[in-house]
């Protein structure tokens, strides 16, 4: 997230003050081996998947489970409120680092994830359930935060795309583990199972990962100078409030809204326009107030990132609809099982996972196709997403279906 060393042309070439310089490099990033890397990667790739996994896993079974649970809570909620922690978590795990070291920071965020994901799968009931789920979506945050960080600061340019297409692959193939291994165990009335399945995956990443993170916290960066307490009270609190707060509103606006909610009701526009303000007020926050903010807004004036920004939001809309709706659609509108249900929309995560370690070995080739990869999967992935709910089904033969899917997700 941040460069190895303070660069003064980058601030002049950018314009930035003497204290806006200071603040694009923060500490010396210190290096691990080839081969402490590689083993990170894997454990990293597990903690990934695992934590796509446990995203989507209740869309295999909701129907199944509100039946005994009871309608207490919108099923919704089972995938709304694990991504609530998980999306307010990110940004403020890079801090909690500074504050604890990334050794124990990511070990807290397995020992989170582990925890709730036994005492969710264990829930008597929906509310209960979709509240325990926050709690792990705030683990599976802390994991792939550390994740992405380490592999983003440890890899070379030319390395990097390669590195991170494998994590985006396994994000997307957890998804779509989700939907086959849950809808498979659903079926035979084991639902829960696809709940705790992902606590021993944490193992692989607690055992492979925690090498490379010792050694990074052997040379500890200038925040984590001095006692606990005064590091604690340089966290930003004020901020972490304001970004979780617009991650709950409008990711709840943005998941009922045209569900449990129409559109144009109050409490859609209500969460979606109160959480744009929060998400405002953080960042003006960030820029003005914060003296050690959670996000730096000098990352906003790249280019390349406001691309990569508004394109993944994006595809994560359109990938969120996939994962969510499709097999909703085909366990109620179909009727189908829910292990026929989870692998309908398989050719999509294939053709998606296929598509992104490809583009990390193209773009590891050759650097210029980044931003036409980026378009063509934009306009491919509207196109085809669009299309698909135009074309005629047909009961007897799913070949159209699945030739859309896949070309969707790529």
């Amino acid at each position: 997230m941040t460069p190895d060393h303070h660069d003064s042309a980058y601030a002049a070439e950018k314009g930035l003050s003497a204290k806006e310089a200071g603040a694009v490099v923060e500490y010396d990033v210190p290096r691990i081996s080839p081969l402490m890397l590689n083993i990170f990667h894997i454990g990293a790739f597990v903690a990934v998947f695992a934590a796509g996994f446990e995203a989507l896993v209740p869309a295999s079974f909701f129907v199944q489970a509100v039946e005994p649970w009871g309608v207490s809570v919108s099923s919704l909620w089972m995938m709304a409120s694990y991504l609530i922690g998980y999306v307010g978590f990110i940004l403020p795990t890079l801090r909690l680092n500074d504050v604890f070291g990334r050794t124990a920071t990511f070990w807290f965020g397995i020992a989170l994830f582990v925890v709730f994901t036994g005492v969710a799968g264990h829930a008597e009931t929906a509310l209960r359930f979709a509240i325990l789920r926050a709690f792990q979506g705030t683990g599976a945050a802390i994991i792939t935060s550390n994740a992405l960080q380490v592999v983003g600061a440890q890899t070379s340019d030319r390395s990097r795309p390669l590195f991170v297409g494998a994590l985006a692959a396994a994000q997307l193939l957890g998804v779509g583990a989700a939907h086959i291994i849950g809808g498979k165990l659903a079926v035979d009335g084991h639902f829960r199972w696809g709940v705790y399945l992902a606590a021993p995956l944490a193992a692989a990443p607690a055992i492979l990962c925690t090498p490379a993170l010792v050694r990074l916290d052997q040379i500890a960066p200038a925040h984590r100078k001095g006692s606990l307490l005064s590091r604690l009270m340089k966290y930003d609190l004020v901020g972490t409030v304001l970004l979780v707060g617009a991650a709950t509103m409008l990711t709840s606006g943005l998941t009922f809204g045209g569900n449990e909610h129409a559109w144009s009701s109050a409490t859609t526009l209500c969460l979606i326009v109160f959480g744009s303000v929060s998400a405002v007020l953080f960042l003006l926050w960030e820029k003005l107030g914060a003296s050690h903010p959670i996000f730096n807004t000098l990352w906003l004036r790249e280019r390349n990132l406001q691309i990569s920004m508004v394109s993944v939001l994006l595809i994560s809309m359109t990938v969120f609809a996939s994962a969510v709706f499709i097999p909703i659609m085909y366990l109620t509108a179909r009727t189908k099982t829910t292990d026929v249900a989870g692998r309908m929309s398989a050719p999509y995560w294939a053709t998606a996972a296929g598509a992104a370690l490809l583009a990390g070995l193209a773009i590891r080739c050759k650097p210029a196709v980044a931003r036409p990869l980026v378009w063509l999967g934009l306009v491919v992935g509207a196109v085809f997403a669009g299309l698909l709910y135009t074309i005629e089904l047909k009961p007897e033969s799913n070949a159209k279906e699945h030739a859309f899917y896949a070309l969707a997700g790529l």
